[in-house]
């Protein structure tokens, strides 16, 4: 936001609350899904896979439904509400990015759940 010139204020402020709250809600329900997958046959990968199948879709819907509806505030003429939009959407897309990619990679690197059976 600094090097884009826009300003702190007390729309943008709130961004950060509200991403880390959905993306954090995101990891924990993938996370709870994939605990109940790897328990079925104690493979990661197989897990992952299913985890994405049901929990993932429902994580990139939802992020889905919410950027669009933060989207339409970048048709305000109000700068503030205009920022506030497009920099949730960006935000948003980066948190289902992060939960979607960086964190099952993470889980097949770190293993959490005890030994792979495979």
């Amino acid at each position: 936001m600094g090097l884009a010139g826009i300003p702190l204020d007390i729309m943008t402020i709130t961004i950060a609350a509200i991403v880390v709250g959905i993306g954090v809600d995101d990891c924990i329900h993938y996370l709870h899904r994939f605990r109940d997958e790897i328990a079925v046959d104690q493979n990661y990968r197989a897990a992952m896979q299913r985890s994405h199948g049901s929990i993932g879709r429902a994580m990139y819907y939802t992020t889905l439904t919410v950027v669009v509806g933060f989207a339409m505030l970048t048709l305000s003429n109000f700068t503030p509400s205009l920022y506030f939009g497009v920099l949730t959407v960006v935000a948003m897309i980066a948190a289902v990015a992060g939960a979607l990619l960086l964190l099952p990679k993470l889980i097949l690197m770190f293993k959490p759940f005890g030994p792979s059976e495979t």
